[in-house]
């Protein structure tokens, strides 16, 4: 990770305004003009909340508020016309409403934009938060297929919801369903008969069908597995699981082996398992060979609005308005399930018209309206992390740093981005921004803090000399331990062995100084921006120098040594072991509150 620390391109660089998309604004100058249409996909990541310091800067913080982030937002693109896909940016949140969200995509969108970016849609989960975020680009806050432009209103801005998410939304659906023999009921597709017929699949039934070879060498119903058909809550969100269930090859030994098994409701319970599968096959084609490769002319890329992909999707939106005008109590999806799958289902058909009339796409691959490349993205930040599900801030940020690195070394013009970033930070216009002052109050409350602080000093001076060996130097910032008995040293005498040094009063000034600002710094009103900013610990040894300016400074080197170079290794040492001190705080904070929530539930359990 050392290297990785020293290059422009970690997330954590991202968090203010200054470095916001910095990464994409680069990358998207390499991309041909095919690669520039683009999905803009969202999803989050439920995190680990926890605190660290590391290379200078805090992480595991919400960028909008300073409590512990307990997910992270993460907006990632993915070309239409190639495998091309980024993360553009990372939002760690402790909890966040729907406007600071639709705030967030909206500045997103147009710095993509802004970027050389052409956005045809955005992409989520059926979430209700992100519903309420889509809405709210309309006037009428009504979720729809598609919305004015951020960017430019006489474009058109699609809103797809994750095909993947929906299938597994469907099995999840019908393994919820209470009445006997666990059926989803639903009308007859393509049925030209008034009233359509209402038929019944039943997951009961293909529970018995796996019952009844479970012992058997060769099966029917190939792929179905007892935990495909009995998954535990986290299992559920395995889609592979859910493509066990609906398969065609369970289709098929429903058919073959219902009647002999007497099975009930097996040909409809086939014929559902079928349609399903069928709506999986068109909007799952992410290559344009994968129709000829499988030999299914279902899998081709969209070509024309008269394709056979096209009408198999207007039909099936039929089908879904009849459903939803079926009288029934139950069996049927819920209505959140119905109107996200009415509504994918109807915005894969305009937008495919947009990409080929409007935007003069050869093809169209609905499988690019999805979020597999995001979850897959959250696997590999888990993978990188030790392959733990609870990965924090921090470790996404550096796996993050590591991917974009990768890719970038296959991009020869990418070296701009690869330099070490540098900013300028002017201590005085942050002081009067942000009414930052150290008064002779803030220095007497600290007396009693004193001898910490000093033994805290005296590790400074010496992490100082060991980067700047030097006799004359040492003599500046340390003393004898018989020249100096005060109250404030009782803590180096007790716990030297004889090698702790004893500061001198510029190095426990420096050190009391950047103690000071840093807990100016961390207050509610700096806390929010000060998490926010890219190195907390430059920010840090900025504004203490600033503070340090008027008092006394060291005394000039006999080696030639300048007293800045001397104070910046002081201060460096300090503001390492204050900011680390400073994240085990807040981490313990953090727990202890997590062992009072867990005892007040069982206190109120007895």
């Amino acid at each position: 990770m050392r290297l990785c620390s020293d290059y422009n391109a970690s997330p954590a660089k991202e968090q203010n305004a200054e470095g916001f998309l910095r990464y994409m604004k680069k990358r998207a100058k390499l991309l041909e003009p095919h690669e520039r249409y683009v999905t803009l996909m969202m999803d989050e990541i439920h995190i680990q909340q926890y605190f660290e310091y590391k290379g200078g800067s805090l992480t595991g913080t919400a960028s909008n508020s300073s409590e512990a982030a307990k997910t992270a937002h993460v907006f990632m693109t993915q070309c239409l016309l190639s495998s091309h896909k980024d993360v553009a940016h990372i939002l760690p949140v402790f909890s966040i409403d729907a406007s600071q969200l639709h705030e967030v995509l909206r500045k997103v969108i147009l710095g993509l934009e802004e970027a050389g970016l052409t956005v045809v849609a955005v992409v989520t989960d059926n979430n209700s938060v992100n519903r309420k975020v889509m809405a709210m680009f309309s006037k009428a806050r009504t979720v729809d297929i598609v919305y004015p432009h951020p960017a430019d209103s006489s474009r058109p801005l699609f809103y797809v919801v994750d095909s993947v998410h929906l299938l597994k939304c469907i099995r999840n659906n019908w393994l919820n369903q209470k009445n006997p023999g666990t059926c989803i009921f639903y009308p007859q597709f393509n049925s030209t008969s008034s009233p359509v017929p209402v038929h019944g699949a039943s997951f009961k039934t293909l529970r018995d069908l796996h019952t009844s070879e479970q012992n058997s060498l060769s099966k029917f119903i190939y792929g179905l597995t007892y935990k495909a058909l009995h998954p535990s809550n986290l299992e559920r969100q395995n889609v592979k699981l859910a493509l066990k269930v609906m398969s065609p090859f369970v289709a098929e030994a429903l058919r073959t082996l219902g009647a002999e098994l007497n099975l009930l409701y097996a040909t409809e319970t086939a014929a559902f398992v079928e349609l399903i599968h069928k709506w999986w096959r068109v909007v799952n084609v992410k290559t344009p060979s994968k129709g000829r490769r499988l030999n299914d002319s279902m899998q081709e890329p969209v070509r024309g609005m008269a394709d056979m992909q096209i009408e198999f999707l207007s039909d099936f939106v039929d089908w879904l308005d009849t459903w939803k005008n079926v009288q029934m109590d139950t069996g049927r999806l819920t209505s959140e399930t119905h109107s996200a799958l009415r509504l994918t289902s109807y915005c894969l058909i305009e937008v495919s018209r947009y990409c080929l009339e409007e935007l003069h796409f050869e093809y169209v691959l609905l499988g690019k309206f999805q979020t597999d490349s995001l979850e897959d993205r959250f696997g590999r930040y888990r993978r990188l992390s030790g392959s733990n599900y609870h990965v924090s801030v921090q470790q996404i940020f550096e796996s993050e740093t590591k991917l974009r690195l990768q890719d970038s070394l296959v991009f020869p013009d990418m070296q701009e981005l690869c330099k070490p970033c540098r900013t300028t930070l002017d201590a005085a216009k942050l002081v009067e921004d942000h009414g930052i002052k150290i008064t002779a109050d803030d220095i007497k409350r600290k007396e009693p803090n004193m001898p910490a602080i000093t033994y805290i000093a005296g590790f400074c001076a010496h992490a100082a000399l060991k980067k700047l060996p030097c006799e004359s130097c040492a003599l500046n910032l340390t003393t004898e331990e018989r020249e100096l008995q005060l109250d404030r040293n009782i803590l180096i005498e007790n716990l030297s062995r004889g090698a702790l040094k004893f500061p001198q009063p510029v190095v426990v000034n420096a050190v009391l100084h950047t103690q000071l600002v840093l807990e100016k710094l961390s207050e509610k009103e700096n806390a929010t921006w000060f998490h926010a900013a890219g190195n907390q610990r430059e920010l840090l040894l900025c504004l203490s120098k600033h503070f340090l300016s008027d008092n006394e400074d060291l005394d000039v080197c006999f080696k030639g040594h300048h007293p800045d170079t001397v104070l910046h290794n002081v201060l460096h040492a300090a503001a390492n072991t204050l900011l680390k001190n400073y994240v085990n705080v807040r981490t313990d904070n953090l727990r202890a509150k997590k062992v009072e929530e867990q005892q007040r539930k069982l206190r109120t359990l007895k």
